[in-house]
């Protein structure tokens, strides 16, 4: 009874820690609608823009972290150099991406007429 409250609970922390960025995602993107209330929209832009560079703050040691461990392999024949940034891009992917789109959205934001 223990382990299926174990893998229970370990489905939920699996589930929640997929979701959440992928929500933060979803929420940058629906931005991009056109809306007649500008101010707000500058000001949801901006926090956005704020929790992405907290979330590239956050997930950097992480990121390190794994591309430290990636260069401690068994087989020597690929560059370490090459190897660290392997398993540092797994990490850091998908928070350079958020900021990417909401630097573009910004972008659009100001231009616009």
């Amino acid at each position: 009874m223990k382990d299926i409250v174990e893998m229970i609970y370990s489905y939920i922390q699996m589930a929640f820690f997929l979701s959440a960025p992928l929500a933060f995602l979803i929420w940058i993107v629906l931005g991009f609608k056109r809306k007649t209330d500008r101010k707000k929209e500058k000001d949801t832009t901006k926090t956005q823009l704020i929790l992405c560079t907290i979330f590239i703050v956050v997930a950097s040691p992480i990121a390190f972290f794994i591309g430290g461990m990636a260069t401690d392999s068994a087989d020597d024949s690929d560059p370490i150099g090459l190897m660290f940034l392997q398993g540092f891009s797994f990490i850091m992917a998908y928070p350079l991406f958020c900021l990417l789109v909401t630097i573009t959205k910004w972008f659009v934001q100001r231009f616009r007429a």
